[in-house]
């Protein structure tokens, strides 16, 4: 369901409860509305940016996303590489305990999912990386079957202007850019918050109302998944 103002449609959309491969809920859950790139002028508290050039592995056809899993790298403000895992089944293999594993929800305004990622400082995947995505797909990563993009992030300044819902909380924007040899057009534009899981309902309408107040008309088509919407684009839908 939803209600209707000026600036366009919020979204307070209502599910049951998903079927996750693990019993329970995580801790915390990251809640995401997607943006049009022309909107990023709309939002003046920002603080300086950040910035990471992000490469994905993946193949003609797609398979490493049809099965759920992208395949990261990440070199600037970060320097690491992260399996991450989106169950596309219930009792989906999961990665070993350990530092750098963690599990969280993931919300848009399209989807509720669960998200398992396995991250490890450095430039290339390890061994048990690679253990637990065999586990996953029979598929392996080719360093020739990649898509590079930038990235830049900013925090919201709550002290100079607090989000009504979620006061304290870490929002931050994102923009992927092509790389500057492509042309460096924006690809994609998201704001978010990382929030306990109890406390996601609330957040996901405190950011659409924030959103929407403004002037910004959310988009459904916007709303997919940034990774999914971002290789659609640059990569062709999977056959």
């Amino acid at each position: 369901m939803g209600f209707w103002n000026a600036a366009g449609w919020i979204w307070v959309v209502m599910w049951g409860a998903p079927a996750f491969a693990v019993s329970g809920e995580p801790a915390q859950t990251e809640v995401k509305i997607g943006l049009a790139c022309e909107d990023l002028g709309r939002f003046q508290s920002l603080k300086a940016s950040k910035t990471d050039h992000i490469t994905f592995f993946e193949k003609p056809g797609r398979p490493f996303q049809r099965a759920g899993v992208i395949l990261r790298k990440r070199a600037g403000d970060h320097q690491d590489v992260t399996v991450k895992v989106r169950p596309k089944v219930p009792g989906s293999p999961v990665p070993p305990a350990g530092p750098g594993v963690e599990v969280e929800g993931d919300w848009t305004l399209k989807s509720r999912t669960l998200t398992w990622a396995f991250k490890v400082d450095g430039a290339q995947f390890t061994k048990e990386q690679m253990t637990w995505l065999a586990a996953i797909t029979s598929e392996k990563p080719d360093a020739r079957s990649r898509v590079e993009l930038e990235s830049e992030r900013w925090k919201w300044d709550q002290e100079r202007e607090e989000i009504p819902g979620l006061e304290g909380e870490k929002v931050s924007f994102e923009r992927w850019l092509r790389v500057r040899s492509a042309g460096g057009d924006c690809l994609a534009l998201e704001v978010s918050v990382r929030v306990d899981s109890a406390r996601a309902e609330k957040a996901i309408v405190a950011l659409q109302k924030f959103v929407v107040s403004k002037g910004v008309r959310i988009v459904p088509a916007l709303q997919e998944n940034k990774t999914a919407r971002v290789l659609d684009l640059l990569l062709g839908k999977a056959r």
